[in-house]
């Protein structure tokens, strides 16, 4: 499990500490860690070498407090990458976002789901309606 064995990732060859501990040019300019960060059910089109979880591996990370604790920093490192960027105009971080809210619905449920697009929200972006949308869907789950 990429959380808590120290698997290195990417072409950047990182483990999640090290992801966790880049810079905003890194989260912004590395397209290829972001699916193995917030993992979905979902294989990714962009990186088909990244996990996608079954409920096996979601209750793993659930009831594993390495992984708790990886999964969270990592959480609150990528909205703070978000609210340093400019977000205003449609970009590859609005659908990074997607795969966050996602992912964050599967593995810690549909309160903390809605906690990180309430953050999300309140950066100084022009969304679409389309946009919210899809966000408030996979904040939920649906």
């Amino acid at each position: 499990m990429f959380y808590i064995n120290g698997l290195k990732v990417g072409k950047k060859n990182h483990n999640i500490a090290e992801i966790i501990a880049q810079d905003n040019e890194y989260w912004e300019n590395c397209h290829d860690i972001i699916q193995w960060v917030f993992p979905t059910k979902t294989l990714s089109a962009y990186n088909v070498n990244s996990p996608t979880l079954s409920d096996k591996d979601i209750r793993y990370i659930q009831n594993n407090k390495v992984a708790q604790a990886f999964y969270t920093i990592a959480k609150y490192r990528f909205l703070g990458f978000l609210m340093e960027s400019d977000m205003r105009e449609f970009n590859h971080n609005y659908l990074r976002i997607s795969r966050l809210l996602e992912s964050v619905f599967l593995i810690e449920g549909i309160y903390q789901s809605a906690k990180c697009l309430e953050e999300v929200l309140r950066l100084d972006m022009n969304i679409p309606a389309k946009t919210v949308a899809i966000w408030l869907s996979k904040a939920s789950g649906l």
